[in-house]
């Protein structure tokens, strides 16, 4: 699941370490394996029919009373990032889960169901994330 992703588990040995140059990390392919690695922990948490090693249940570990999307962004921005994130970063994502909605009014278990995986997994195709 890693080499893929550009990421070879302990593949790299000191006293080199992983390349620390820009253009080895920043292809298309190990773009699309990292999306690819998150979808599929963030969907198959609830499919009984997966056998693989990743299993994410993205709703489960949001506390209780998270329920708003201004709390779900704010969430999964700081658990994921780790640190503040951009204005312009912050704002897709509010829009992106408040989905038309009020940023502060409260979503059913179901909406937040739906918003939650989708959720993480966009909070690591943001530019905060990619620079880390």
């Amino acid at each position: 699941y890693y080499d893929p992703m550009g990421m070879p588990m302990f593949g790299w040995r000191p006293p080199d370490g992983p390349p620390d140059v820009w253009d080895y990390w920043a292809t298309t392919n190990n773009f699309l394996y990292r999306q690819r690695f998150v979808f599929i922990a963030a969907y198959n948490c609830h499919n009984d029919n997966y056998t693989g090693p990743f299993r994410f249940d993205s709703y489960e570990i949001m506390p209780a009373g998270v329920r708003t999307p201004r709390q779900i962004a704010e969430f999964w921005l700081d658990r994921i990032l780790q640190r503040p994130a951009s204005e312009a970063t912050m704002r897709a994502v509010l829009d992106f889960v408040a989905d038309g909605r009020g940023y502060d009014i409260a979503l059913s278990t179901e909406q937040i169901r739906d918003k939650a995986p989708e959720t993480a997994a966009l909070c690591t195709m943001t530019p905060e994330f990619m620079r880390r």
